[in-house]
Protein backbone atom coordinates (compact mmCIF):
# COMPACT_ATOMS: atom_id res chain seq x y z
CA UNK A 1 0.00 0.00 0.00
CA UNK A 2 1.62 3.22 -1.01
CA UNK A 3 1.88 5.83 1.97
CA UNK A 4 0.16 9.31 1.76
CA UNK A 5 3.06 11.01 1.14
CA UNK A 6 3.63 7.94 -2.00
CA UNK A 7 0.18 9.11 -3.00
CA UNK A 8 1.02 12.76 -2.39
CA UNK A 9 3.90 12.78 -5.02
CA UNK A 10 1.62 10.81 -7.58
CA UNK A 11 -0.91 13.93 -7.52
CA UNK A 12 1.56 16.53 -8.17
CA UNK A 13 3.15 14.58 -11.11
CA UNK A 14 -0.76 14.18 -12.50
CA UNK A 15 -1.49 18.01 -11.63
CA UNK A 16 1.73 19.16 -13.47
CA UNK A 17 1.11 17.07 -16.45
CA UNK A 18 -2.23 17.69 -16.63
CA UNK A 19 -1.77 21.40 -16.57
CA UNK A 20 -3.73 22.07 -13.15
CA UNK A 21 -3.25 24.79 -10.96
CA UNK A 22 0.28 24.39 -9.52
CA UNK A 23 0.56 28.29 -7.29
CA UNK A 24 0.63 28.28 -3.52
CA UNK A 25 -2.65 30.71 -4.30
CA UNK A 26 -4.68 27.74 -5.77
CA UNK A 27 -4.68 26.04 -2.44
CA UNK A 28 -7.82 27.35 -1.28
CA UNK A 29 -9.11 26.39 -4.64
CA UNK A 30 -8.33 22.85 -3.71
CA UNK A 31 -9.22 23.03 -0.36
CA UNK A 32 -13.00 24.04 -1.72
CA UNK A 33 -12.59 21.53 -4.73
CA UNK A 34 -12.31 18.41 -1.51
CA UNK A 35 -15.33 20.33 0.39
CA UNK A 36 -17.36 20.25 -3.33
CA UNK A 37 -16.49 17.01 -3.71
CA UNK A 38 -17.56 15.46 -0.18
CA UNK A 39 -20.49 17.63 -0.79
CA UNK A 40 -20.86 15.22 -3.90
CA UNK A 41 -20.49 12.39 -1.72
CA UNK A 42 -23.29 13.46 0.53
CA UNK A 43 -25.58 14.28 -2.44
CA UNK A 44 -25.04 10.74 -3.80
CA UNK A 45 -25.90 9.13 -0.34
CA UNK A 46 -28.98 11.97 0.55
CA UNK A 47 -30.20 10.99 -2.84
CA UNK A 48 -29.80 6.98 -3.02
CA UNK A 49 -28.43 6.30 0.31
CA UNK A 50 -26.34 2.51 -0.10
CA UNK A 51 -28.70 1.43 -2.83
CA UNK A 52 -27.00 -0.54 -4.84
CA UNK A 53 -23.13 -0.87 -5.66
CA UNK A 54 -23.08 1.83 -8.11
CA UNK A 55 -24.17 4.24 -5.51
CA UNK A 56 -21.73 2.83 -3.08
CA UNK A 57 -18.76 3.07 -5.75
CA UNK A 58 -19.87 6.66 -6.37
CA UNK A 59 -19.88 8.04 -2.89
CA UNK A 60 -16.23 6.33 -2.46
CA UNK A 61 -15.32 8.03 -5.28
CA UNK A 62 -16.01 11.37 -4.34
CA UNK A 63 -14.56 10.61 -1.07
CA UNK A 64 -11.02 9.83 -2.58
CA UNK A 65 -11.68 12.37 -5.18
CA UNK A 66 -11.25 15.00 -2.01
CA UNK A 67 -8.30 13.38 -1.07
CA UNK A 68 -5.98 14.16 -4.17
CA UNK A 69 -7.53 17.06 -3.50
CA UNK A 70 -6.20 17.82 -0.31
CA UNK A 71 -2.88 15.81 -0.72
CA UNK A 72 -2.51 18.07 -3.84
CA UNK A 73 -3.32 20.97 -1.77
CA UNK A 74 -0.63 19.68 1.17
CA UNK A 75 1.89 19.20 -1.83
CA UNK A 76 1.78 22.64 -2.44
CA UNK A 77 2.14 23.69 1.14
CA UNK A 78 5.62 21.01 1.61
CA UNK A 79 6.87 22.75 -1.84
CA UNK A 80 6.67 25.91 -0.87
CA UNK A 81 7.62 25.35 2.59
CA UNK A 82 10.37 22.31 3.06
CA UNK A 83 10.41 22.16 6.74
CA UNK A 84 6.71 21.02 6.26
CA UNK A 85 6.64 17.40 7.83
CA UNK A 86 5.01 15.09 5.55
CA UNK A 87 1.60 14.36 5.47
CA UNK A 88 2.96 10.36 6.98
CA UNK A 89 4.26 12.06 9.74
CA UNK A 90 1.03 14.86 10.27
CA UNK A 91 -0.91 12.11 9.93
CA UNK A 92 0.53 9.70 12.51
CA UNK A 93 0.77 12.98 15.06
CA UNK A 94 -2.73 13.66 14.68
CA UNK A 95 -4.00 10.40 14.81
CA UNK A 96 -1.85 9.83 18.02
CA UNK A 97 -3.03 13.34 19.36
CA UNK A 98 -7.00 12.15 18.52
CA UNK A 99 -6.67 8.75 20.80
CA UNK A 100 -5.71 10.81 23.57
CA UNK A 101 -8.87 12.89 23.28
CA UNK A 102 -11.89 12.32 25.73
CA UNK A 103 -15.07 9.94 24.77
CA UNK A 104 -16.89 11.36 21.36
CA UNK A 105 -14.39 14.47 21.74
CA UNK A 106 -16.24 17.28 19.74
CA UNK A 107 -19.59 16.21 19.89
CA UNK A 108 -22.09 18.00 22.25
CA UNK A 109 -22.50 14.61 24.06
CA UNK A 110 -19.08 14.64 25.10
CA UNK A 111 -19.27 16.30 28.54
CA UNK A 112 -18.08 19.74 27.22
CA UNK A 113 -20.47 21.80 26.37
CA UNK A 114 -20.42 25.72 25.97
CA UNK A 115 -23.62 27.79 25.92
CA UNK A 116 -23.59 31.72 24.76
CA UNK A 117 -26.43 34.27 24.74
CA UNK A 118 -26.80 35.36 21.43
CA UNK A 119 -29.25 38.50 20.66
CA UNK A 120 -32.11 38.39 17.77
CA UNK A 121 -31.44 39.71 14.97
CA UNK A 122 -33.74 40.50 11.62
CA UNK A 123 -32.23 39.13 8.58
CA UNK A 124 -33.72 40.28 5.53
CA UNK A 125 -33.29 38.14 2.72
CA UNK A 126 -33.87 39.19 -0.79
CA UNK A 127 -34.45 43.23 -0.25
CA UNK A 128 -32.41 45.81 0.55
CA UNK A 129 -33.01 47.58 4.39
CA UNK A 130 -34.63 50.53 2.79
CA UNK A 131 -37.18 48.89 0.18
CA UNK A 132 -40.63 47.65 1.12
CA UNK A 133 -42.17 44.15 0.64
CA UNK A 134 -44.43 43.83 -2.51
CA UNK A 135 -47.00 40.88 -0.95
CA UNK A 136 -45.10 38.30 -3.43
CA UNK A 137 -43.71 35.98 -1.71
Amino acid sequence: MPTLTECMEEIRKLVKAKGHEDTLSSVQLKLLFAVCEIAEAVDAWKKWGWDGQYNIDKICREIIDSIFYLLDAYGIIKREFPDTPSPDDTFLQKLKYNWNRGWRYGRPDAGFSVSMTVPPATIQVGMMADEEETGDK
